[in-house]
């Protein structure tokens, strides 16, 4: 097969999957040199592809970015993904490696996008913030309520849900219930998990301590949390039950429960707050307060930033449903509360 055939057929199979922006080839030059041929190579290649009826107009469906950090892939991430197919969409994942990393702002500036979800950095950035506040009418800010700067943001589940849980452990028999979480989730994303937990206690009397795991950007939280709480556990510090922030933060709990001879939901109760995918496949199958409706939500806003579509006034979106998930570790009846 010619050079040029070869390169055509590369180009199709790109565009299909949308690796170029609104399916727009880069410059002729800078295409050759990425596929190391000649200048007249990549013409001919692009020439051919126009001959066979691909052209740079944009179709009428959305082009959509997905900014997060680099590790990150959960059930928010293939919710965007699915949700952007069914609209007949595509759908761009982009990396970010640091707190500073241009591919943040670049991904903002970039015109081509209908919408953006961003998934911002635990570290609070006054440029990064006003950089998203100038290009509002296409982001939308996951995990973080930016709407007092009239950007949209895309909450997950009702925090108030903790209570359930809260509730629960009280009536088998817990008159302690501790929380875990990082430094940087009391005043990010995560706070209001902590000022539900912290107000429930003490409008109930129950005692509990807030373990404060020191933020390390871009270093994976499970390992972290293992270690620190080995160093918990071996001074004796955890209560008989433990709020976890979400399900990494208690991958690495159970880990160091395992490690001192404990066992979730026998020896000690745990639940978290999110991802119910990895937390049903922990043994045993750790309880948190499920996401409910992710895709069904975020295809409802994919479908505002549609072209031609009528985009409403809504500055917040949160899950439309909430659940539990009670799951196997929560002990059932707890003697030392009695």
């Amino acid at each position: 097969m010619p050079k040029y055939l070869e390169i055509a057929e590369l180009l199709r199979s790109r565009l299909a999957r949308g690796e170029y922006p609104a399916g727009k080839l880069p410059p002729l030059r800078k295409l050759a040199a990425d596929m190391g041929v000649s200048y007249l190579t990549a013409r001919h290649a692009v020439k051919t592809l126009k001959e066979a009826g691909w052209n740079r107009t944009r179709a009428a469906r959305p082009l959509v970015a997905m900014v997060t950090p680099l590790w990150a892939f959960t059930e928010w991430h293939r919710a965007v993904r699915n949700s952007t197919e069914a609209l007949g969409g595509q759908v761009r994942f982009i990396a970010y490696a640091s707190d500073t990393d241009p591919n943040i702002s670049e991904a903002i500036n970039e015109n081509e996008y209908d919408v953006i979800f961003l998934s911002l950095p635990d570290r609070e950035d006054s440029r990064l913030l006003e950089l998203v506040s100038r290009e509002n009418d296409r982001v939308v800010v996951m995990f973080r309520d930016m709407s007092m700067y009239g950007i949209r943001s895309l909450l997950g589940a009702d925090p108030v849900y903790i209570e359930r849980f809260l509730e629960l452990l009280v009536e088998r028999g817990h008159r302690r219930i501790d929380a875990f979480g990082r430094d940087t989730d009391i005043r990010a994303g995560a706070g209001d998990r902590y000022r539900i937990w912290r107000n429930w206690l003490e409008r109930h009397g129950i005692e509990g301590r807030f373990h404060e795991m020191k933020h390390q950007p871009f270093v994976p939280d499970d390992a972290r949390a293992a270690d620190f709480c080995r160093r918990k556990f071996a001074a004796e510090e955890f209560g008989e039950a433990v709020f976890c922030f979400n399900p990494t933060l208690a991958s690495g709990f159970y880990r160091a429960c395992f490690e001192h001879g404990l066992v979730p939901g026998r020896d000690i109760s745990v639940f978290a707050f999110g991802d119910q995918e990895k937390a049903m496949l922990m043994t045993p199958a750790l309880a948190t307060v499920m996401n409910v409706g992710v895709e069904e939500t975020i295809r409802d806003i994919i479908a505002e930033y549609c072209p031609g579509a009528t985009r409403s006034e809504v500055l917040t979106f949160r899950l439309k449903h909430t659940e539990i998930h009670e799951g196997e570790s929560i002990i059932q009846t707890f003697a030392g509360g009695k």
